[in-house]
């Protein structure tokens, strides 16, 4: 007996167990829809409403009963000063365009101009420039510039002359300012206050032919009368013929015994000269004449300078040699052209 009581009292405690767990399953299964009605059921998703808020942090402003963005507002970027913001990348590469941007370049000849652009100190002749070269070739029938503008300086008491170099932008950035200076050396060179000159520069869309270009330069004077002409115009090109005599030793181009830029003679040079000896000694009546040429490279100015000294050195090794004085001239043709054939830097004898 006493066994069927504990039985009977522990099978009454299974059951209570076992329906407390299945009234907790029925429980949770009422909050879980079936997977049929889940598919069958429409459903929409609630629109929330996002109240008018600024988020500061991102940027961005959102619009009353809206679940979508309305605008991007930047309320405040901080950047470093390594940092571009993004409003002004654009902006920023249009000024480097803008300074290395260049000009249709036109080749204006070697005159002096005021402020209106009208020549002053007119010459129609160009200036040469090399590529990639600071040297400025100046035409020889212009070597009277240099004074003119130490005259109109002179005159006008507040004026100033401007030199713009030029240069194409694949070239040295700082080469249209070499040249500008260039030219400003040699008017130094001649007692011009340097307070009055100034340099500047600009890239020019430059067509080089072989190396060379013309103008390069331009050159103007602020401050003056602008009815104010130079009185002696530089525009004629000075030529002096050397066309080829006929007879014996009538002509002879030498083209070596240069040390450099200088004629410094070599054994062809001196046994020509012993030929032409004996030649004028047979033919009293005849004399020598002795030109003497630079290469084209470099200032006008500076040529003329090297082939005088080149002309004094032939004309004395001739006279060394036993000819008479008297019977030799020499003549300096700096930079001009010489034939067009072979080396321009040479020294031509002849006799006529």
């Amino acid at each position: 007996m006493p066994g069927f009581l504990i039985f009977l009292f522990y099978c009454m405690g299974c059951f209570l167990v076992l329906g407390y767990f299945f009234n907790d399953l029925k429980k949770d299964h009422e909050h879980i829809p079936s997977l049929h009605s889940t598919l069958n059921k429409n459903t929409t998703t609630p629109k929330k409403t996002i109240k008018n808020t600024t988020l500061i942090q991102e940027g961005i402003d959102f619009k009353e009963n809206q679940n979508t963005i309305d605008s991007v507002r930047v309320e405040s970027i901080n950047t470093s000063d390594d940092e571009v913001p993004l409003s002004n990348q654009k902006e920023t590469s249009n000024v480097k365009d803008i300074k290395q941007a260049s000009l249709k370049y036109e080749a204006l000849p070697f005159s002096v101009f005021n402020e209106a652009s009208e020549a002053v100190v007119p010459c129609n002749l160009f200036t040469r420039i090399y590529k990639n070269r600071s040297n400025v070739k100046i035409p020889y029938a212009c070597i009277n510039y240099g004074m003119e503008i130490k005259k109109i300086l002179t005159l006008y008491k507040e004026s100033s002359l401007t030199l713009t170099g030029y240069s194409s932008p694949e070239e040295p950035s700082d080469l249209g300012k070499q040249r500008a200076e260039y030219i400003k050396k040699l008017l130094l060179g001649i007692g011009i206050d340097r307070s009055r000159l100034h340099t500047n520069a600009s890239f020019q869309d430059i067509n080089y032919i072989n190396g060379v270009a013309k103008g390069g330069v331009l050159m103007r004077i602020n401050n003056i009368d602008p009815l104010f002409t130079s009185i002696i115009p530089t525009n004629k090109e000075v030529t002096i013929k050397t066309t080829q005599p006929d007879g014996p030793y009538a002509y002879k181009k030498f083209t070596t015994g240069f040390k450099g830029d200088y004629f410094y003679s070599n054994q062809t040079f001196t046994s020509y000269i012993s030929l032409v000896k004996s030649y004028l000694k047979d033919n009293p009546s005849k004399k020598i004449e002795i030109y003497t040429y630079t290469d084209p490279v470099g200032n006008a100015i500076d040529n003329m300078s090297i082939s005088k000294t080149n002309s004094e050195t032939a004309q004395r090794i001739v006279a060394q040699s036993g000819i008479p004085a008297h019977k030799i001239k020499s003549i300096a043709m700096g930079d001009k052209i010489v034939d067009g054939i072979g080396n321009n830097k040479c020294v031509i004898l002849k006799v006529k």
